[in-house]
């Protein structure tokens, strides 16, 4: 295909193709306004890729086809769905019930994408793929976040996404993530020479250059031009109208040209704009039913608006579709709705009549709003939250009173939330509140919006909310569960007087109502009130209750419950449990959360390059789901991995972005995390000013509430800064607190932590002594953050007393340890301490591991506990294409040549 003046977007996209062709592929997204001509670039690339051997998919989007689940996703991947049963079966099960192939319940969206990605990778084992999908603005939005996180994900695999998307429409097509290319109109010589072959002939220059120059070279409106002006006006013997059919009033010269045409032909239009279908046949019938026959069709075809190729019927342009939709008369457009409603009689084709119907009324109908409940019902069982969020919008409108339209406006704000459009859902539930008369519905409002603050808002709003709607609910397990999540909402905001109120309501409840969530609420309340020994049963309860639990939540608060206990290895087990479980599920969102705690905990203790892998993903998940105080605490994750390896510069950009997403959101969590990392940045310099300040904010507790973090992960480290600042009084209370803690619990390496601390403060041969014990309590770890500062510690002492030979004796394995874990910053400060001691040191070689990327080392890790390409892939929400690529850097970066060699270097190589 030849395309004037175009040279530029066709090299762009055929660079995406070859990319694609050699197995690195992506996206890309080509933006303009209607007409300029991106389905002929769409066109162009279909021809050149099928060309070059490339299989070709396609989906269009269709105004009237928006609101139906996955109906352009399921136009893409159709001719793959035999391959079902080759993808993991939560995606296969996903992807059956998204399209109506089984009765399987979705409970998450992210499950159906990584499905669709599984799909495509699987097609395109057989050869390069291009998915071309135009008009792109009016895909379903399942459809559209199915196929930009596919899109996101093309690395390794031999596939193109080409989306072209109109602007200017009220609804627009975001590809966040995706390569966009913007399409101009044509240059002058291009759009005369277009303007001249649409007219068949020669144009007057002064004429063509009048209408290049009004027509901005849009491609459409030159060739409409032609068509809309007479002859002698284009030679230049007559004057052109003052007003010219421009791109932005071409849709009513569309509609004029209907107008023009007979009342069966019009009819016939009328059916095509609102059908989408695309099916002769369906046209046919529904135009018969409106009195028009084959004459009236073959009326419409001849006025260049109607295309018909076999069974399968196209207007003109999209721009056309728009403006007949739009232009013809209220009661034409309204027929043709109810004639295709009446055609499309079959059970599978009910959501598409009930819009029909829908697109029809003009007054409240219960019947129809009931019919786009149902609707709505479907489309949720097939996790098309988006599209049940309009079917029950629509629905409420056409309620026939304020008791139902606020019934299905809460049910729109619920699907809307799910659907991750929060904006949506908080003003769905806002016109919901104005409407709802009893307390079990505003309590369903009070649960969203509690939701939707949690998320992107202030966890004290969702707070007050949460105990609102549980003194309104009746029902005692909906109450403990309100009480529970008011609880976590109150220890977010670091509300101590408000998860003691959700605790004392908690304790009202019935016995045996929610035992393992009160017992958390209950053992969190006391610890962080400082009252550890009336915590610990309750905190112990909480945690045994992760004993054959498969809920990830319930882990996560089994989990917090440990890190309040000290049981780090326990915490990680169940860390790691919940994030398996989420990750099988595809609970993309849940990974993410997960992620964040993990990684906070990880870098807490230096495990630097989990922690790194941990929060980095965490970041990338939680921005495209858009859970924004997540992210920041991705970032503050970031933060204190940057700190561990010396990077000042990345430390206080994540710190910076963190910090100030949680003081506008009240975060307590996000800022514990960041400032304990950029404490830990000002030790390793030795700014113990700065450290003590911070480390003296976190440990002052009060009325906020304490995390573990901030009651004794925090307090070693105040110490020191505390005592290397000359200023020990100023730990004195937290180390009291401190011991406290570790004599009540038993926590394993706080004996250890607790001597170092003495030993800092005592100073002297005593210090020295308390050093030394400290040192010599039992480690299990390879590598210990902990017990390594503590033996930089102890080096420094002896140095100090000159004891050279002791002190290099304490150092040398300080620094393996520091190096082995990735904390350059403290392996810095260890090799000057062994070069104060006189001893010669070249800079260790971090060994090939250390090049790994966190995306690599993580696949590498899987790789050695076992795990498949595909299995990797469907844990990491990637292609087993992508995990081939990244395996082959890990195997070059090492120098090894498979899988068993990887396996032999053991999987606490990749820690």
């Amino acid at each position: 295909m030849t395309l004037l003046g175009r040279d530029a977007d066709l090299a762009a996209m055929r660079e995406l193709l070859a990319s694609a062709r050699e197995s690195r592929g992506g996206g890309l997204v080509i933006r303009g306004e209607g007409g300029v001509g991106k389905t002929a670039l769409l066109r162009a690339a279909e021809e050149e890729a099928a060309g070059a051997g490339m299989r070709v998919l396609r989906a269009t989007g269709v105004e009237t086809e928006s609101e139906l689940p996955f109906a352009s996703l399921h136009q893409v991947l159709a001719p793959g769905l035999d391959r079902l049963g080759a993808l993991p079966a939560p995606q296969a099960a996903a992807l059956r019930g998204a399209f109506g192939l089984s009765a399987e319940r979705v409970d998450d969206r992210f499950l159906i994408s990584l499905g669709a990605l599984g799909l495509l990778a699987d097609l395109a084992d057989e050869g390069p793929l291009l998915v071309s999908v135009d008009d792109a603005q009016w895909l379903d939005r399942p459809s559209a976040e199915a196929l930009g996180f596919v899109a996101r994900r093309l690395v390794a695999e031999p596939i193109a996404l080409l989306f072209a998307a109109r602007e200017g429409d009220a609804r627009r097509f975001d590809g966040p993530g995706i390569p966009d290319r913007r399409v101009a109109g044509l240059e002058r010589a291009a759009a005369r020479a277009l303007l001249e072959a649409s007219a068949g002939g020669a144009v007057a220059p002064h004429v063509a250059e009048r209408l290049v120059t009004v027509t901005g070279g849009n491609p459409l409106a030159l060739v409409e031009m032609p068509q809309l002006l007479e002859p002698d006006q284009l030679a230049g013997r007559r004057p052109l109208p003052e007003h010219l059919p421009l791109t932005s009033r071409l849709e009513q010269s569309f509609a004029e040209r209907a107008r023009g045409l007979d009342e069966g032909a019009r009819a016939v239009l009328a059916v095509a704009a609102a059908d989408d279908t695309g099916a002769l046949g369906v046209v046919a019938a529904a135009a018969a039913r409106l009195g028009a026959g084959a004459e009236a069709i073959e009326a419409a075809e001849r006025s260049g608006l109607l295309g018909i190729a076999g069974d399968r019927v196209t207007l003109r342009h999209p721009i056309a579709r728009a403006a007949l939709h739009r232009g013809l008369a209220l009661g034409a457009r309204r027929a043709a709705h109810l004639a295709l409603a009446e055609v499309l009689s079959g059970d599978d084709e009910a959501d598409r009549r009930a819009w029909h119907r829908a697109a029809a009324a003009i007054a409240p109908d219960e019947a129809i709003a009931a019919e786009l409940e149902r609707t709505a019902e479907r489309a949720g069982l097939r996790s098309g939250h988006a599209a049940a969020a309009a079917a029950l919008e629509r629905a409420a409108r056409l309620s026939a009173d304020d008791a139902a339209r606020a019934r299905r406006l809460v049910a729109a704000a619920e699907a809307a939330w799910q659907a991750g459009r929060a904006p949506l859902a908080q003003g769905l539930a806002d016109e919901a509140e104005a409407l709802a008369g009893d307390d079990a519905l505003r309590n369903r409002v009070r649960s969203v919006r509690a939701a939707i603050a949690m998320v992107r808002g202030r966890p004290a709003d969702a707070h007050a909310l949460l105990l609102e709607a549980a003194a309104h609910a009746p029902d005692p397990a909906v109450r403990a569960d309100l009480l529970l999540r008011a609880g976590e909402a109150a220890a977010a905001a670091g509300d101590a007087a408000g998860l003691a109120r959700a605790d004392e309501r908690a304790a009202g409840l019935p016995a045996g109502v929610a035992v393992a969530g009160r017992a958390w609420l209950a053992g969190v309340r006391r610890a962080a009130e400082g009252r550890i020994a009336e915590a610990l049963e309750p905190l112990r309860a909480a945690s045994a209750a992760s004993e054959g639990e498969d809920d990830p939540r319930q882990l996560v608060w089994s989990s917090n419950a440990d890190a309040w206990l000290g049981d780090l290895d326990r915490t990680l087990v169940l860390q790691r449990r919940a994030i398996e479980l989420a990750r099988a599920r595809g609970a993309l969102g849940t990974v993410a959360v997960a992620l964040t705690r993990r990684g906070a905990l990880l870098a807490w203790h230096g495990r630097v390059h989990e922690a790194w892998a941990d929060g980095e993903e965490a970041l990338r998940l939680t921005e495209e789901a858009g859970i924004e105080n997540s992210t920041a605490q991705a970032r503050a994750v970031l933060a204190g991995v940057a700190a561990l390896r010396g990077d000042e510069d990345a430390c206080r950009e994540h710190a910076e972005r963190a910090l100030a997403q949680a003081a506008r959101r009240g975060l307590l969590a996000t800022w514990e995390t960041t400032t304990f990392a950029l404490s830990e940045l000002a030790l390793a310099r030795r700014r113990y000013e700065e450290a003590l300040e911070r480390l003296a904010q976190m440990a002052a507790g009060g009325r906020r509430v304490m995390t573990p973090l901030a009651h004794h992960a925090a307090v070693p480290r105040l110490v020191e800064a505390a005592v290397r600042a000359g200023r020990p009084e100023a730990a004195a209370a937290p180390l009291e607190r401190f011991a406290r803690w570790a004599g009540l619990t038993g926590a394993p390496g706080a004996a250890a932590l607790l001597l170092r601390c003495r030993g800092l403060v005592a100073g002297g041969e005593e210090g020295l002594a308390l050093l030394e014990a400290a040192v010599a309590e039992p480690d299990p770890a390879r590598w210990s953050l902990s017990r390594a500062r503590s033996e930089l510690f102890l080096g420094e002492a002896l140095r100090r007393a000159r004891r050279r030979g002791e002190a290099r004796a304490a150092l040398r394995p300080a620094l393996e340890a520091f190096e082995g874990l990735g904390a350059t910053a403290w392996a810095d400060r260890a090799r000057e301490e062994l070069a104060a001691t006189g001893e010669s040191l070249r800079r260790r070689d971090p060994g090939a591991v250390a090049a790994l990327t966190p995306q690599e080392r993580r696949i590498a890790r899987s790789v050695a506990e076992g795990s498949s390409n595909k299995e990797v892939a469907s844990q990491l929400f990637l292609s087993p294409k992508t995990v081939e690529y990244h395996l082959g850097k890990v195997f070059q970066k090492l120098g090894i040549g498979s899988r068993a060699d990887l396996a032999a270097l053991g999987v606490d190589a990749f820690a």
